[in-house]
């Protein structure tokens, strides 16, 4: 007995082995770029691997979607200064990396014991989100050190944070905004 096959029946079982193939590569594909978003690349030209400068400030780095960003040099320079200044107490410096209503938002008084003992380490900017006009976001993952409150016990309080700072575009510079509460996710060290 011979089955007889039409023209169109002949083409359907390549047809569907090709897309069966091209879906597979196509999630192959995709894996590999959420695993290298997740991995970061460190962009500084030199001593990329350390986990820290010579004066002892953490080192941001970016994710493989944030280097490829067009702005992400920008915000890697804007991340970096704000960690410096907070890690070294510099009011100042932080001042010229927020935005104008969050600079208002603290004295000088009140920023440093808000940031008072407080290091910030493992600095990776995983995600920038443009948006339309001068607006977008960053979602930024760190690691935060503290000195416990018993001056005679050397424990130190150690948190994971993921936080999702606004950007905005002021006088022509980037300046990041503070991260709401609801954006910021914490679990111990």
């Amino acid at each position: 007995m011979r089955i007889r096959m039409s023209s169109q029946t002949r083409w359907l079982l390549p047809v569907v082995m090709a897309a069966a193939l091209l879906a597979v590569s196509g999630g192959l594909a995709a894996q590999q770029l959420y695993r290298m978003a997740r991995d970061p690349v460190a962009v500084a030209p030199s001593g990329a691997d350390d986990a820290a400068d010579a004066d002892g400030n953490a080192k941001v780095r970016v994710s493989a979607d944030t280097f490829a960003h067009p702005d992400g040099q920008e915000v890697r320079d804007l991340v970096q200064r704000y960690v410096t200044s907070r890690n070294r107490q510099d009011y100042a410096m932080w001042r010229d990396t927020v935005t104008t209503r969050e600079a208002r938002s603290m004295s000088v008084q009140q920023w440093l014991a808000a940031v008072g003992g407080i290091q910030t380490h493992d600095v990776v900017i995983r995600r920038v989100e443009s948006a339309p006009g001068p607006h977008g976001r960053v979602l930024v993952t760190f690691r935060v050190t503290q000195p416990g409150k018993d001056p005679s016990a050397p424990a130190v309080l150690c948190h994971r944070s993921r936080a999702v700072f606004p950007l905005a575009t002021e006088n022509g510079k980037l300046r990041l905004g503070s991260p709401r509460w609801n954006n910021v996710v914490e679990e111990s060290c």
